[in-house]
């Protein structure tokens, strides 16, 4: 779904509330509006959740057990929220269509349950449970793509106290098999992104260790497994990691927000052919 997108800490978590500014056609922003949440928001993602064909928003709640549903009105702003959707201490969202009936499912990662959860979308902004899948301890992010090129979307998520990701398998219903293999990573991993990043036509991986201060790729060989490609030194504590074309040669990028020493890295990405990687810092 090329509308997801996932912004963290967009929220002030003492309040419990979203804060929404609409923009106006010269790019100037209105005044806030705030909407309620549960206890301490720690993430939020957009999407068509009520196939209205305009944004809502997901919030994943923290320190409770729930996930706010926004529905957005197409002005900018959003209807009251629906709170259909329960975790346990819910930390990080990944969305797309997991059971191929054309409506958006979430993904949930319980960190306090060690586990996510599938929830399949009804078409009208509410969620019916699908399954709940153990994985490592205190996983923190999850990230979607088809990894084993079958055409059903995968999920593979991080375990931050066991410095590891696990992969699962969509079988295309909305129910998904858990991989045997457990991915090793730097320490105290914090994101995890799902691109083709070498142009070979198959999905990688690249993690962020907030110990460590790197970043680790994985490149996928199709068929859902990976291979450890690359190691990029970043600035301290690196947090999130994202991925885009910087400088418009069809290439992507990779961009790591490091918290400790106030900086950003960027590693453009000077692969040649398909199957080679070379991602390299700037200054």
């Amino acid at each position: 779904m090329e509308l997801l997108w996932y912004i963290q800490t967009i929220v002030a978590q003492s309040s419990s509330a979203l804060v929404i500014f609409a923009g106006d056609a010269k790019f100037i922003f209105q005044a806030q509006r705030l909407y309620s949440t549960g206890s301490q928001p720690a993430f939020v993602l957009a999407n068509d959740f009520n196939n209205d064909k305009i944004l809502d928003l997901a919030v994943a709640n923290s320190a409770g057990v729930t996930v706010t549903i926004l529905l957005g009105k197409g002005d900018g702003y959003f209807a009251s929220s629906i709170t259909s959707i329960l975790g346990n201490q819910p930390i990080a969202l990944a969305a797309n269509d997991f059971n191929r009936d054309t409506y958006v499912d979430l993904a949930v990662v319980n960190r306090n349950g060690n586990s996510v959860s599938v929830w399949l979308g009804s078409g009208n902004g509410t969620f019916t449970l699908s399954q709940t899948y153990k994985v490592g301890s205190y996983p923190v992010f999850v990230t979607t793509n088809d990894f084993n090129s079958d055409t059903f979307f995968d999920l593979a998520v991080i375990n931050q106290n066991q410095s590891n990701f696990n992969i699962l398998l969509g079988y295309g219903n909305g129910t998904f098999r858990l991989s045997s293999t457990n991915y090793t990573v730097g320490s105290s991993p914090t994101s995890i992104i799902s691109y083709d990043l070498n142009n070979d036509t198959y999905i990688d991986l690249a993690v962020t260790n907030y110990v460590d201060n790197n970043i680790n790729v994985f490149l996928g060989n199709g068929s859902g497994s990976f291979e450890n490609g690359m190691s990029l030194t970043t600035g301290s504590d690196p947090s999130l990691v994202l991925a885009n074309d910087l400088n418009s040669d069809k290439l992507l990028d990779l961009v790591a927000v490091n918290t400790l020493d106030s900086t950003v890295s960027v590693f453009p990405n000077t692969c040649q052919a398909a199957s080679s990687m070379a991602i390299g810092p700037t200054g």
